[in-house]
């Protein structure tokens, strides 16, 4: 049974979610600095999809770790950025700022000093990683071929799909872990998906991966109500805004109480909205 865990004072700062993605990234961050991996600009980097942060936290909605992401970013606690080798590949790369950094460290300080018998890395070893689906592994690990055959979730040859996984080279399988979230996601139907044995043996985690229909028109709805929503001022009342649908006038509740005596046509050309 897998367990995730964070310090208390951030949650309590920031929120659950924050702080469980937090920890998340200072684990690998972490990581990577003690193996030296994936140093870009002085900060060290991770990357997942949405996709594989769904499958790490089954617990919370693919929409609240979009949305929290989006927030840590904005708040100024990680960066994002894309520093995947192929072109195609959108994978999104994450990296704590310093003043994330400054979170944990402050929290290990308090830890430390409410659990002086313990060791100095008592942190480190209360707080055991979160498994992951991105690729950051030690060069000492292997993927297993058991995480590449649940994450491919199409159970068909596996004798010789086992024999193929075992006879990749390491930097391969990464990169097919890194592709298989994506690619099963493009493919939610497993009857159109490739068998694994196909997908090993012609390097399916170089192809690019085609959106269904379905993404692409959810897509184009979220980009339209996005656009739909802009930010308009009381043509009376600079101090006061709200969102509205585009294109629409929204009077604050002063201006709509004087409206109630005087049509709406009337009070636009008294304030010069129309002539």
């Amino acid at each position: 049974m897998d367990s995730h865990s964070f310090p208390t004072e951030i949650a309590d700062d920031l929120g659950l979610h924050e702080a469980l993605l937090l920890q998340h990234f200072f684990y690998w961050h972490k990581r990577n600095m003690g193996n030296n991996k994936n140093k870009i600009d002085g900060h060290y980097w991770t990357y997942n999809s949405i996709e594989g942060f769904s499958s790490i936290f089954t617990y919370i909605s693919t929409y609240k770790i979009r949305n929290t992401l989006k927030k840590l970013e904005k708040d100024g606690y990680i960066l994002t950025a894309n520093h995947n080798k192929k072109k195609y590949d959108r994978t999104t790369w994450y990296a704590l700022t310093d003043r994330a950094i400054s979170l944990f460290d402050a929290s290990i300080c308090r830890n430390q000093q409410m659990h002086l018998s313990k060791p100095t890395d008592a942190f480190i070893e209360t707080n055991k990683p979160i498994p992951d689906s991105n690729t950051d592994s030690n060069t000492n690990n292997t993927i297993s071929f058991d995480k590449f055959w649940n994450l491919y979730d199409k159970k068909i040859n596996r004798v010789k799909c086992k024999k193929k996984w075992n006879s990749l080279k390491e930097i391969n399988k990464e990169e097919a872990m890194k592709h298989l979230p994506m690619y099963a996601s493009s493919t939610p139907d497993k009857r159109f998906r490739k068998n694994p044995l196909t997908y090993l043996n012609n390097s399916g985690w170089e192809d690019e991966v085609l959106k269904t229909t379905e993404q692409l028109i959810d897509e184009e709805i979220a980009t339209k109500n996005e656009s739909s929503q802009n930010v308009l001022v009381c043509p009376n009342h600079a101090f006061h805004y709200e969102k509205v649908k585009k294109g629409t006038i929204k009077f604050c509740l002063l201006c709509r109480t004087k409206m109630e005596t005087q049509s709406e046509i009337d009070y636009m050309k008294t304030i010069g909205m129309i002539n």
